[in-house]
């Protein structure tokens, strides 16, 4: 039997000063953060990675400073020799998936307005996909649509492709 640990953080909320994270950072996690414009998502990237990296070492008894990762060839992080991990964010909210064994992918998104909607899916929905979201009631579908775009996110990122997987084709 696999373990599947799912962990929500609201990253807004998360108060641990900038110079506290930036010790379980590595030196290329910290320059990634100062390569972001905005202060607020320099901050969400640096609350982010601190919080993975402390996951992580609930699960491994690696200190978190001292978790090195691993990247495939589209750059999903992975560490040797530990859990099958995968992280989402949607503006503050932050999903982090762990399992003891196995492939792994989450998604999380903000529930929001979507511009283009129907656009949006008839590009990159299957067929059967689309006419379920055609039968929603208009003021369900954008949460519909977003469970959609989930689920398919959750399973390119669990296979490891990305996006080089045309979400229409499943």
């Amino acid at each position: 039997m696999t373990t599947v640990h799912l962990q929500l953080h609201d990253l807004d909320a998360d108060r641990a000063p900038d110079e506290e994270l930036d010790t379980l950072l590595d030196d290329a996690e910290r320059a990634r953060a100062e390569r972001f414009v905005r202060p607020v998502h320099r901050r969400r990237y640096r609350v982010g990675r601190a919080v993975l990296r402390r996951t992580l070492a609930s699960w491994t008894g690696v200190p978190p400073a001292s978790i090195a990762f691993e990247y495939g060839l589209n750059g999903k992080p992975s560490m040797r020799d530990g859990p099958s991990f995968n992280v989402s964010h949607s503006e503050g909210a932050l999903l982090i998936g762990l399992a003891d064994r196995g492939r792994l992918g989450v998604d999380v998104e903000v529930l929001r307005p979507i511009d283009d909607l129907q656009k949006l899916a008839a590009a990159n929905f299957a067929r059967a996909e689309v006419s379920a979201l055609e039968l929603t009631p208009p003021a369900g579908q954008g949460e519909a649509f977003l469970r959609i775009w989930t689920c398919k996110e959750a399973l390119i990122k669990a296979v490891g492709d990305g996006l080089s997987i045309p979400l229409h084709s499943f």
